[in-house]
């Protein structure tokens, strides 16, 4: 008997094969998205909760140094912050101090700098307790020329997991301190050391820490340093059962002037950093939430569309059901019959669905920066949703239809005395657009405001920042900059940083440093609020400075021009005033700076930067790499960077959620239009003998196009009239966490309504246009 039914079901889907491929499609498509973001989404929080102990475990903060005046906070603390907590806390039982060390590692001729090597205590390997591949860490970290490294480090470096024994050549920088008739001062001395690998570390599993190379770092040798050139993160472990509200009162008594904050180690996976931290990963938490919205969307609209389909279906399959129940078959295995069908649709799709992810996963780790694994949607809590998100599309759909199906009387049935009620249809068909377009407004939304990042200054894309990764020879520097500014390619050049040279440290506020020649206003447009731009001054003294408007509204200075102003010991006077310009991240306020007037001498300067033609930025480069290498061959290649490129690199993580948005839109509005594609076919087939019967009427080609287009259009505007309110509230919370954001256009909507509109008759036009064609005669006689 089943296998009849089966039997029964190919044949009914190879009768109508449109209507069983657009459903499983769109299953396909739905499942794919919705377990690759549930499995995204479960990652992150595992990879949030994989640190052993984590609920005694605190990462130890303190006030950002610039931006004294909100509550961001850093995790680059004081030298021997967590000892000092240690000391005197009995609640603090434990700690553990990372240093940031400058490595660059000599492997033959060639150089190459390690961006994530740290120095670090004992406690390292009590609190985080890594897996390791061989050797003992605690006994590596205590010898002071040996070395512990990651597996992936080690794959990338000797190609083989486990280089114990190997030795590393490393150049490091370590501090030397000299005291003169005014205090201290500090400069940094180079050592040349061969380092031993003891210990392996495997970083395979989830971890909130991001690092390659681990170096022994004594609790006496923080103690020796007054202060450090180097940053410090610092991690707690308290008591268990602590309370950390009433630790953290006391802490902020004792440490005002200089306060420290404790947060949970599993929050410092979503806490934005603002400074130079590489050692805490970070995955931005409203990103996160924002996929697993669009993955339940996603997953809806498929659903929608497998229950509209299989609604027809179910209707034009009735009479069979009918005859079943004639012929001694219970509703109970009817209702039965229904599911398995739905579940074996269901299945199949989730395995062509697992086939895709296996095939897209890698793709999707560099779309997302993530580290998924096709195991890690088999796993604990991941499997489980993904198994009930199965069952909820298996059990929904089937219990809707046969609640619809079975409102119909078994005589009517017989008779074909049934008519198909269009509400629902309608309904789903409205949720589907009304989704496109929130998805749709919110795409243009967040592209309007990163293009607007992009290029927050003039001629963005033609700046071109040159740098070197390691100081090259003198002479040959020189040669190439001599050179540079002879191309063709190149129209104006400057010694000016596009950001800010540094930063001056004051317990009042701090402010970025820059150093500009005579070049800079015209090169970057820059505006001259009042005063003198100082460009045209043979005076060139580091006591008359420029200004921006920030710094003037942090003094509240009146009048600042021809003032005067302390900042850390430091005398200025304020020359002019320049307009406030994005040197930062957009969500903050400018912060101040100060430009100090420089030598005009381009050769000898440090800065190097250029302005290219538009649109001859990678000739130009490409120009430059040649030059160099004619000039330098045994240099290291330079580094090239856009300004615009800049930007984009301080604001990643609104450019990921750009791309996200956008590809998952396009996906939606696929999906949307498959079920519309679907819907439209199945209306043209109910709608023959009508149609003919119109045209036999005097009925044009036009009418039954019309006719047959204006329920969906009618549908797409009700969508539209719900989704652009909340399109409005949903794009507006958004842009409103940025300072300087591009303006919130009604054109948006405008443009988001109106393409959905076209996508959608673009997709029903086709049916129209067949059944505007058909002819009466050949139709009229079947009927």
């Amino acid at each position: 008997m089943r296998m009849f039914q089966y039997k029964i079901l190919f044949r009914h889907w190879g009768k109508n094969k449109i209507y069983p491929c657009i459903s499983t499609f769109s299953l396909v498509i739905g499942l794919t998205c919705s377990t690759l973001l549930i499995g995204f989404a479960m990652h992150e929080q595992h990879t949030a909760h994989s640190t052993p102990g984590e609920d005694q475990l605190y990462v130890v903060q303190t006030k950002d140094n610039f931006y004294h005046n909100s509550e961001l906070k850093t995790y680059d603390t004081p030298v021997g912050a967590a000892q000092k907590l240690h000391e005197k806390y009995p609640q603090v039982t434990g700690f553990c101090t990372f240093r940031q060390e400058f490595v660059v590692m000599h492997r033959g001729k060639h150089k190459q700098e390690i961006d994530n090597a740290y120095k670090v205590t004992p406690g390292f390997d009590t609190l985080f307790q890594p897996k390791m591949i061989s050797g003992n860490l605690k006994q590596t970290l205590s010898q002071p020329l040996e070395i512990a490294i990651t597996r992936s480090f080690a794959l990338r470096t000797f190609g083989k997991e486990n280089p114990l024994g190997e030795v590393l050549t490393l150049e490091t920088y370590k501090d030397v301190f000299v005291k003169d008739g005014e205090g201290y001062g500090v400069s940094q001395q180079q050592v040349n050391q061969d380092y031993t690998i003891t210990s392996v570390i495997d970083d395979r599993p989830p971890s909130v820490l991001y690092y390659e190379l681990l170096f022994g770092l004594s609790p006496e040798e923080i103690a020796r340093q007054p202060f450090s050139t180097s940053w410090y993160h610092n991690v707690v472990q308290v008591q268990a059962r602590s309370d950390r509200s009433t630790l953290q009162e006391k802490i902020n008594q004792d440490e005002n002037a200089n306060p420290l904050f404790l947060l949970p180690i599993e929050q410092a996976y979503y806490t934005k950093d603002y400074s130079e931290n590489r050692l805490f990963r970070y995955r931005d938490y409203k990103q996160l939430q924002t996929s697993l919205y669009i993955a339940l969307l996603i997953l809806i609209i498929a659903c929608f569309n497998h229950v509209n389909i299989n609604m027809t279906r179910s209707f034009q399959r009735l009479l069979y059901s009918g005859q079943q129940l004639i012929h001694g078959a219970s509703r109970n295995e009817i209702r039965w019959q229904v599911i398995q069908e739905t579940a074996l649709q269901v299945g199949f799709a989730f395995l062509i669905s697992l086939a895709l992810i296996y095939m897209v996963l890698p793709k999707f780790n560099a779309f997302m920066d993530s580290r998924l694994t096709f195991s890690d949607l088999f796993r604990g809590e991941t499997l489980s949703i993904i198994f009930y998100t199965l069952v909820a599309v298996i059990l929904f759909p089937s219990i809707y239809i046969l609640y619809k199906a079975e409102r119909v009387a078994l005589a009517n049935i017989l008779r074909k005395n049934y008519t198909f009620h269009r509400s629902l249809i309608a309904g789903i068909i409205v949720v589907q657009f009304t989704i496109s377009i929130i998805l749709l407004a919110l795409f243009l939304t967040i592209k309007g405001q990163t293009e607007y990042i992009t290029h927050i200054r003039p001629d963005a894309e033609s700046i071109i920042s040159i740098e070197h990764e390691y100081t090259p020879n003198e002479h040959s520097w020189k040669t190439f900059k001599e050179q540079v500014i002879t191309l063709p390619e190149v129209v104006d050049y400057t010694s000016t940083l596009p950001l800010m040279n540094g930063a001056i440290a004051n317990r009042e506020f701090n402010a970025n440093t820059l150093k500009m020649d005579q070049r800079f206003f015209h090169f970057y447009h820059a505006e001259l609020v009042a005063g003198d731009s100082l460009c045209h001054t043979s005076d060139i003294s580091t006591h008359k400075v420029l200004v921006n408007e920030s710094l003037i509204r942090k003094k509240q200075i009146e009048n600042p021009v021809g003032q005067s102003f302390s900042h850390d010991g430091m005398d200025f006077v304020i020359c002019g005033v320049i307009k406030d310009y994005a040197i930062a991240h957009v969500t903050n306020e400018v912060e101040p700076l100060i430009i100090i007037r420089e030598t005009d001498d381009w050769v000898n300067a440090r800065g190097s930067v250029i302005k290219t033609r538009p649109g001859e930025v990678e000739a130009t480069i490409a120009r430059m790499q040649s030059s160099w290498k004619t000039i330098a061959p045994d240099e290291s290649p330079l580094v090239f960077t856009s300004l615009a490129e800049i930007y984009r690199d301080i604001h990643k993580e609104e450019f990921r959620t750009a791309r996200i948005v956008s590809v998952f839109t396009w996906i939606s509005m696929l999906l949307s239009c498959m079920g519309l594609f679907g819907l439209a076919w199945y209306s043209v087939e109910c709608r023959t003998k009508e149609i003919c019967l119109r045209k036999v009427n005097g009925a044009t080609e036009k009418q039954i196009v019309l006719l047959v287009c204006g329920r969906f259009v009618k549908w797409m505007i009700w969508a539209s009239l719900l989704g652009i309110p909340i399109a409005w509230y949903l794009a507006n919370t958004w842009i409103s966490q940025f300072v300087y954001r591009a303006e919130l256009s009604p054109w948006i909507f405008i443009m988001s309504v109106l393409l959905v509109i076209m996508i959608g008759i673009i997709t029903v036009i086709r049916q129209s246009w067949y059944a505007a064609t058909l002819n009466p005669i050949d139709t009229l006689k079947t009927e």
